[in-house]
């Protein structure tokens, strides 16, 4: 059965993220760390998933992004997803 078809919210997320591999993708936990993390998000930030989850998602943007990054969160935790 596709995991799509009965699955919890984090195995849809896990589904999801393992589709696109081409396009960097990730989920957060409410706090702004990070809980998944895709091929596409590796090669974008350079930093594979075991490095990358559970790290807060501001502490993978350089110091001059970190205003984008805060406003991104912001908005995330506000309508449910950011672009």
């Amino acid at each position: 059965m596709s995991p799509l078809a009965s699955g919890t919210p984090e195995r849809l997320a896990s589904a999801l993220l393992e589709s696109t591999p081409d396009e960097a993708a990730f989920t957060l936990h409410a706090d702004g760390t990070v809980a998944t993390w895709n091929a596409g998000a590796a090669r974008l930030f350079a930093l594979d998933a075991a490095d990358a989850v559970g790290r807060p998602l501001a502490a993978l943007y350089p110091p001059e992004a970190a205003e984008t990054a805060a406003v991104e969160l912001e908005r995330a935790a506000r309508d449910g997803a950011a672009h």
